[in-house]
């Protein structure tokens, strides 16, 4: 219970916080279930990727979200990082939550953030592969 409590607080005290950022970044997700990347892109500055401070993956079951991965910059924001591997730890990271596996058919929200921005995206699996979706089921 306690950890299930922790961390709905912690994605939810990560929205907040960066619910008062200025730029709002796209974030892409690609690939599969085996090899899932997240990238971070910053429209306002062409062709330039952000730096990111920290990211979290969960999925959403029936409006209810857990998470499944989470790691944040030990120095807050790491510029050198804009692309990460689902399930691995960049250089100067730490793991809050480790990696779970990723489940065909549900929802998966990943929250990224740093350096003056942040931004979401919303994925599921289909046929092993990462395909976007505008928001998840239980929304719509």
């Amino acid at each position: 219970m306690r950890t299930g409590l922790f961390e709905n607080l912690s994605i939810l005290a990560l929205s907040l916080l960066t619910a008062g950022c200025q730029y709002k970044a796209e974030v892409s997700v690609t690939g599969s279930a085996n090899h899932l990347m997240i990238d971070v892109r910053d429209h306002s500055v062409p062709n330039s990727a952000r730096g990111i401070g920290y990211a979290i993956l969960s999925e959403n079951i029936g409006g209810k979200q857990k998470s499944l991965w989470q790691i944040d910059a030990k120095d807050g924001c790491a510029k050198t990082v804009s692309h990460l591997v689902y399930g691995e730890t960049p250089l100067n990271f730490t793991a809050h939550t480790p990696p779970r596996d990723l489940i065909e058919g549900i929802d998966y929200e990943v929250i990224v953030g740093g350096c003056g921005y942040n931004g979401k995206a919303f994925f599921r699996l289909v046929k092993g592969q990462a395909v976007s979706i505008d928001r998840p089921t239980y929304d719509r």
